[in-house]
């Protein structure tokens, strides 16, 4: 188990700064902000393929602006077949 609190042989004297110590330290007010956080994310709805606008540009013809991961490609055989990021 890693030590959570600055032992005279361990982190102290590995070199780091005091600020830098500082920063590293996990208290139990970081943890909490941690955890907080980390249920903040899950809470959210998913953001990937959902519809963030559309256009009929022609009679059959619509244009969707869809959320996506940044270059990923859709497999043969699932609902979208190519993003294009511009």
């Amino acid at each position: 188990m890693y030590p959570l609190r600055c032992e005279p042989d361990s982190c102290c004297d590995s070199g780091l700064s005091g600020p830098l110590l500082g920063r590293l330290k996990l208290t139990a007010e970081k943890i909490s902000t941690l955890a907080s956080g980390i249920r903040s994310i899950a809470a959210q709805t998913e953001p990937l393929d959902k519809v963030l606008s559309a256009t009929l540009v022609a009679e059959g013809l619509k244009l969707e602006k869809v959320a996506v991961p940044i270059g990923i490609r859709g497999e043969e055989g699932e609902k979208v077949h190519e993003y294009i990021v511009f």
